[in-house]
C-alpha cells in the first residue's frame, strides 16, 4: 500500500502544506504547520489505514522526515 505523504515547503515568509501533491493549508509558523501536517496524518492513519508520513524542506531543500505512522 501506498503512503500518504505530506509535505511543508517554504513559502512566502511561512509553511505551504501539501497534501500528496496538492497544496491544502499555509501556516505563518513551522511547529504550528508540523503540529497540524502530523495530526492530520495521524488522523488519516487511524481512520483510514492508510500509512502516511510528513515530511519537511530544510534550509538545503532536502526533505526531512517529521513524523510517519504505519
Amino acid at each position: 500500500m501506498d503512503r500518504s505523504t505530506l509535505k511543508l515547503e517554504p513559502s512566502y515568509g511561512g509553511w505551504q502544506l501539501f497534501d500528496n501533491g496538492k497544496p491544502v493549508l499555509w501556516f505563518p509558523e513551522r511547529a504550528k504547520a508540523e503540529e497540524i501536517a502530523t495530526l492530520m496524518a495521524d488522523a488519516r492513519h487511524l481512520t483510514q489505514g492508510l500509512p502516511t508520513a510528513v515530511v519537511r524542506k530544510d534550509d538545503n531543500g532536502q526533505l526531512r522526515k517529521v513524523a510517519a505512522f504505519g
